[in-house]
Order: structure tokens, then sequence, then C-alpha cells
């Protein structure tokens, strides 16, 4: 496995593994784990509230933004169609 620890910018194609089996793990924390700078379209799992959230350049945002908010069985369910779609 490779660490890398600045952002990863891909001007092309981005190819996860997309071995059978393997899984793409969005990053999780409270609200108090949050980055301290997060880059504008930031995606996590906000464990304290149970939504996926998005920086949107000022705040943290529900990923549902207006309507009903992405709680945890809602993210795997967008994470399975996810793995469908990309493999």
């Amino acid at each position: 496995m490779t660490t890398i620890n600045k952002p990863l910018i891909v001007k092309d194609d981005l190819v996860v593994d997309n071995t059978p089996g393997r899984q793409f793990v969005v990053p999780w924390g409270g609200d108090g784990e949050r980055p301290t700078s997060p880059l504008i379209g930031a995606t996590r799992l906000n464990q304290d509230r149970g939504v996926l959230e998005i920086f949107n350049g000022s705040e943290w945002q529900s990923a549902a933004q207006a309507g009903d908010a992405v709680n945890a069985s809602g993210a795997e369910e967008i994470a399975l169609v996810q793995a469908i779609i990309f493999g």
C-alpha cells in the first residue's frame, strides 16, 4: 500500500481497484474531526450526525441538502450503486 500525504490530482481517468470484493471507503468521523482547511467538494461520512456531508466552500452540508438527509444506511446504498457502476 502506498500512502500519499498531499492532494492527488488526476487529469484523466481515475481507476479504483475494481477487483471483486474491494471497496471504496469514504473518510469518516465526528464533527470535531472535520478537516480544518477542507477543499470544496470534500466528502465524508459524519458519524455524529449519521449523514454523508460535502464541504461547499464555506460550510459542511448534508449531501441531500434539500429533503431527507442521507443516513448511514443511505450512504451504504449509494456506495453499493457506485460499486455496481464503476466496478
